[in-house]
């Protein structure tokens, strides 16, 4: 139904008193139909998926909530379920590109832990995006009674936990590593000792508290993945981890106050181990006879895809195979393909990782495979046999047979001829021979690849993006800082401190001490107030002893802040005159206010400096040997008017070793036409054109060529492209790129207006499809004449191909 509404099915006739007709579906009811039929097949998904079905009270689960080709407004919020602790522990963003296709996703991860056993439902995840709302599907928890956490009293200890205990050699299974201390710094670890597994990598740990026996524990969750190698009853573990835990020391002095200003703590450093986990790892089955299983443990699904299905003798065929699902797919292969009438070649993989500990993904194979005769009418039946650990069985897949279309090889063409013509198609008379040779050569330029062709100029062409993402980002930290508390407190500060300053001086002029002492004071408090972001009334001379300690600034400074807050204290609450002026006071003060600043980092502008003389050499590079090529060129000028033309050929390849030039190019082609070689001549003076597009010499010789060879008119197309090089169809896109961004950063707001970004982007692909189609009609080749003594042509790319003649 789809198909005959997107084609179009005739409608039954109406016939009324006016007229009589026969009706189809409207052609826009079909083109929104087709559209919203591809929109819905390259739509995005979410999905949210647990790293665990169940667990047991004190472990915890990991949820993680996948939102592909998409992207999200906020990040998505869980509801509350009773009986769960649900707390987002970060996004991240993925991106791969297998068999060409790019995917973007992001992944928002969730902790779970539950407060009793029983069955959770955890609700759909809602998450808005750019062009809709998406919902995942709700997921189970199984929350069972775990094991008692006996502490004993230990200030630190950890523990292993694996999903399960009874695994399959070569099952990969989630496992926790949890490891409690009460307060401690300097961790080190965690290192395990897991003789007969294989463990993933180990992820950052997640953080919480727990109450043990009336004891507040640090707890510290790693989550990684193992695999059994051996089997038998292994034991995993035990993991040890390094750490300086605190301890109360013996008073030594007679000061009653040593222990509240930390004179009575130190660190001691210790090792924590963990108990060992036994596990029952058992062996895998005996396969069925003839399933071709080769080691896969877990749960998948197959894809296969191939193509071309329409192909001659010799061609290459691409099997796309990708097996998806849970389980190890580093040590995932493909049976060996032993078709009858194919040749094959060893298969290329790329993983791409769906999770965060590596059990989830989707492996692909290409392989390529060669039809070595029409008798190959489909590709073969694809098996893949693995374990599946969950249901204890073996799982055979297949794909569906795919048809082929395999003809042999074209039977060889007949031999181009040169025809010779009077006229062209449109009735022009042809011109009766070559405009002449250039006297001069001109100047020589570099034997290089057209700008559309060289990666530095579409890199270049990124410039202008960049600097608006730059602006876009430079208008939007603007904007935090405007609206960012601390940012607005220290401009108020510095504010402060120079208006503060300035009333100092006024002081200290005057001798007023009490003002002078008072004003001081209130900078110092604003001063530190600010930098370790606590109220400017609660730092004091006492209250600031340990905060200080922990700024990036020279200790020297901060003793001389110490010392001009006990100044001041004296000044104002004892009354003690200081041996120090005020203006001695004063300088001190402005020098530590504007020392104890953050750091800055700084540009070198070396390179700037360099790039005069790196201008001058280039350019004095282009006038070297220029006197020696131009003698050279005038001795073929001579040649070709002697009617020497091959001598003269030789000559002007030469000195297209060193360059080449409009000028060049030309003569060189008049000299292989005249020698018999029309290849070279056309292709010259193509180049040629390249380089100077509006030069009538060489406008006139080529279509006189491309006439005497009976070469088809050129299209409106054609025409226009030829108007323009290569070269300046890449300096007009890269001009519009510059000015199109020009337009959006002198708009000097990031403008999120869906019109008005719907018509840069517009404008954009527009120049992009124009470049790119006059590139099409320049660089195309309709016609290709070889001219050579002998040749293999064969039906394929490969050496091993059938030759055809």
């Amino acid at each position: 139904m789809l198909f005959n509404l997107i084609v179009g099915t005739p409608c039954p006739r109406k016939t009324d008193r006016l007229t009589t007709q026969v009706g189809w579906t409207p052609w826009f009811v079909r083109l929104l139909v087709l559209c919203w039929f591809f929109l819905t097949i390259l739509a995005g998904t979410f999905q949210s998926t647990l790293d665990r079905a169940q667990i047991s009270l004190g472990e915890s689960a990991t949820l993680q909530a996948v939102l592909q080709d998409e992207e999200a407004k906020s990040a998505p919020s869980l509801p509350q379920v009773p009986g769960l602790t649900i707390r987002s522990t970060g996004t991240s963003q993925q991106l791969s590109i297998v068999n060409g296709q790019t995917t973007h996703s992001q992944v928002f991860s969730f902790n779970i832990t539950a407060s009793k056993e029983g069955v959770y439902r955890i609700p759909a995840i809602t998450i808005r995006t750019e062009s809709k709302v998406m919902t995942t599907q709700p997921v189970t928890l199984r929350v069972a009674k775990g094991e008692a956490i006996n502490a004993n009293g230990q200030v630190a200890f950890a523990r292993v936990i694996p999903s399960k205990k009874e695994v399959y050699v070569g099952e990969i299974i989630p496992a926790d590593i949890q490891f409690f201390v009460t307060e401690g710094r300097n961790l080190q670890g965690p290192q395990i000792k897991g003789d007969g597994f294989v463990v993933n990598k180990i992820l950052s740990p997640m953080q919480n508290k727990m109450q043990i026996n009336n004891m507040i524990y640090n707890v510290l969750v790693y989550k990684t993945a193992i695999t059994a190698s051996k089997v038998g009853k292994i034991e995993f573990g035990p993991v040890s981890f390094g750490i300086e835990v605190r301890q109360n020391a013996r008073r030594t002095g007679n000061d009653p106050l040593a222990d509240f200003f930390g004179g009575g703590v130190n660190y001691q450093e210790i090792s924590v181990l963990s108990d060992t986990v036994t596990m029952n790892v058992l062996p895998l089955p005996a396969p069925p006879p003839g399933i071709g299983f080769l080691g896969a443990v877990g749960n998948f699904s197959m894809q296969v895809k191939a193509g071309p299905v329409a192909v001659t003798v010799g061609d290459p065929i691409t099997l796309k195979i990708d097996i998806r699902g849970k389980g190890s797919l580093d040590t995932m292969t493909l049976p060996p393909l032993s078709w009858d009438h194919f040749k094959s070649y060893p298969a290329t993989a790329t993983i791409q990782i769906s999770d965060t500990l590596g059990i989830e993904g989707v492996k692909s194979f290409e392989q390529v495979v060669i039809p070595e005769g029409s008798e190959a009418k489909s590709i073969p039946v694809i098996r893949f046999s693995f374990f599946d650990p969950e249901n204890r069985r073996y799982v055979t897949m297949t794909n569906s047979s795919i048809a082929l279309t395999v003809s042999a090889s074209a039977q060889p063409t007949a031999q181009a001829t040169v025809v010779e013509a009077k006229s062209d198609e449109t009735g022009q008379p042809i011109a009766s021979d070559l405009e002449h040779i250039k006297p001069d050569l001109g100047q020589l330029r570099a034997i290089q690849k057209p700008l559309l062709t060289q990666p530095w100029f579409w890199a270049s062409n990124a410039i202008p993006c960049l600097a608006w993402v730059g602006f876009i980002a430079w208008f939007r930290n603007k904007e935090r800082q405007r609206n960012n508390p601390r940012f607005q407190r220290r401009l108020q500060t510095q504010k402060f401190i120079h208006e503060g300053l300035l009333e100092l001086h006024n002081a200290a002029e005057q001798q007023d001490e009490v003002r002078f002492y008072t004003q001081a004071f209130r900078m110092l408090q604003e001063h530190l107030g600010e930098r370790l972001d606590l109220p400017s009334l609660s730092v004091t001379e006492t209250s600031m002893e340990h905060p200080l300690a922990q700024l990036d600034s020279d200790p020297q400074v901060q003793t001389e802040l110490k010392d001009l807050f006990q100044i001041c204290n004296l000044a104002r609450y004892a009354g003690a005159q200081n041996q120090q002026s005020l203006s001695e006071v004063l300088s001190r003060l402005e020098i530590v206010l504007n020392k104890d600043q953050p750091l800055r980092n700084s540009r070198s502008k070396t390179t700037l400096s360099l790039l005069p003389w790196m201008i001058i050499g280039i350019t004095c590079s282009a006038f070297a040997n220029e006197s020696e090529l131009n003698s050279r060129f005038i001795e073929a000028n001579k040649a070709y008017e002697q009617g020497k033309f091959q001598q003269s050929l030789v000559q002007y390849q030469s000195i297209q070793t060193n360059g080449t030039s409009p000028a060049l190019l030309l003569n060189l082609a008049n000299a292989a036409w005249k020698s018999g070689q029309q290849g070279l001549a056309i292709r010259s003076l193509a180049e040629a054109a390249q380089l100077a597009p509006h030069d009538s010499d060489i406008k006139s010789n080529l279509k006189f060529l491309r006439q005497r060879v009976n070469r088809p008119i050129e299209s409106i197309w054609e025409t226009i492209a030829s108007t323009f090089s290569f070269n300046e169809v890449a300096l007009c896109f890269l001009t519009s790129n510059i000015v199109l961004f020009a337009v959006l950063i002198y708009r000097k707001r990031p403008n999120t207006n869906p019109r008005s970004l719907a018509l840069y982007v517009a404008v954009g692909l527009f120049t992009l499809a124009s470049v790119l189609l006059i590139t099409f009609i320049t660089v195309r080749h309709s016609r290709v004449v070889v001219m050579v003594k002998e040749v293999s042509v064969k039906f394929g790319p490969v050496e091993e191909s059938k030759a055809a003649f």
